[in-house]
């Protein structure tokens, strides 16, 4: 797992800036996998649910995935736990529109049964109305490989007093996202609160 914060861009196969995250030290990022191909990352956020992008599951059914916590290395086998996704609940507003930006691109998967805490696969706190991250110098990403594509769903993660809170899930990026000075761009969480919560 890669992760980025205030780092210079990279020419590697990594999250632009990124270095390989201590093993474990982001422990509510999941990875969505059919089979053994990872193909976006999402956010635990409770003993049942993950955060991701809602097109990273658009036109998916449940049985055609699963979510894989408590992962480091995608390609080596170690302490990990596989959840089954029961439902996909895409934001109703979500459109596939580049054009439009891709609005709402927020999704709940919801697991067959819960997940069992550890210091490895832990949820992190949901950013709440009115949070505001500008300027906090203490926000990350992380997933595995490019923030474009494979990285798309997963949490950028913001520590404010010593709590972390997912601020973001990845959206989506321009110019292929690892070009210096085009960002990448993120679904606002705190927008989604309340229908994350009646939805959860």
């Amino acid at each position: 797992m890669y992760y980025a914060g205030h780092a210079e861009p990279d020419d590697g196969n990594r999250i632009v800036g990124g270095s390989e995250a201590e093993a474990h030290s982001w422990p509510w990022q999941g990875s969505l996998q059919s089979g053994d191909f990872h193909f976006c990352g999402c956010t635990l956020i409770s003993e049942l649910d993950c955060l991701t992008a809602a097109h990273c599951v658009d036109g998916k059914s449940p049985r055609s995935f699963s979510v894989v916590l408590g992962e480091h290395h995608l390609r080596r086998e170690g302490p990990e736990v596989t959840a089954r996704v029961a439902r996909i609940i895409q934001h109703p507003g979500y459109s596939r529109s580049y054009a439009a930006g891709i609005p709402n691109d927020i999704a709940l998967l919801k697991f067959t049964s819960p997940v069992t805490f550890s210091q490895r696969i832990h949820p992190v706190a949901l950013a709440t109305p009115g949070m505001d991250f500008v300027g906090n110098n203490n926000c990350w990403i992380t997933g595995w490989g490019l923030t474009q594509g494979s990285h798309s769903g997963g949490p950028l993660s913001c520590e404010v007093n010593g709590r972390w809170y997912v601020a973001g899930a990845t959206s989506w990026g321009i110019s292929g996202c690892q070009t210096t000075g085009y960002p990448s761009v993120y679904t606002r969480v705190s927008h989604y609160y309340d229908w994350i919560m009646d939805n959860m």
